[in-house]
């Protein structure tokens, strides 16, 4: 918890004055003692060392540990995208993507038409490999083999956003999205985690 207290030229210093803690007694924020203002943001602590120094149990009974700043039961490790994908869709969009182009290239002058529930087939892809190699983009043999699944969906949002709109682009997007199939898988234990507390909550009423 901050205090804040102005300063000269719409400056404003920000004053830790409290800490926050959970029900359990688990201190939430991580320790900021004897560090710059750079650990502390970008320091991690790591998720299979906790501090054990500092455990606290839930009303369920489940165990948690301060000290370490919120941390998620379960992760997702972001894929960093490789040279041959930041090379077709740069980030951020400083010109518009190899996908537009193709789209672009592809559709021409006609009004973009696809059915709901398209996908790209491997015809697509070739197609998109001779388009590539007719724009003098230079790729590797392997790259462009390795990456066909990710150019499938990469070239079925730019086909979809162009026939079907923005949302329905994103519907298809976020449906094969590993991220989103992680979130899905983990809803069980979610679940579990929730009637273990409302059982708590009822015998306790």
């Amino acid at each position: 918890m901050q205090a804040q207290f102005p300063l000269a030229e719409g400056a404003a210093l920000l004053l830790t004055i409290a800490h926050y803690y959970t029900p359990s007694g688990r201190l939430i924020q991580r320790d900021y003692s004897n560090k710059s203002f750079y650990e502390y943001y970008y320091s991690r602590h790591p998720a299979d060392q906790p501090n054990t120094q500092d455990v606290k149990a839930t009303d369920s009974g489940r165990k948690v540990y301060g000290g370490g700043g919120i941390t998620p039961d379960e992760k997702y490790a972001t894929v960093r995208p490789s040279i041959f994908q930041r090379r077709l869709s740069p980030y951020p969009w400083q010109a518009p993507d190899m996908f537009y182009r193709f789209a672009s290239n592809y559709f021409g002058d006609k009004k973009p038409e696809i059915a709901d529930g398209w996908q790209a087939d491997d015809q697509i892809v070739e197609r998109f490999h001779t388009f590539l190699t007719a724009q003098a983009m230079p790729f590797v043999e392997g790259d462009f083999t390795a990456n066909r699944d990710w150019m499938k969906e990469h070239i079925r949002w730019e086909f979809y956003y162009r026939a079907l709109g923005k949302n329905a682009a994103e519907r298809a997007r976020w449906a094969n999205d590993p991220e989103v199939l992680k979130a899905i898988e983990s809803l069980p234990k979610a679940q579990s985690l929730l009637s273990a507390s409302q059982k708590v909550y009822a015998m306790r009423q």
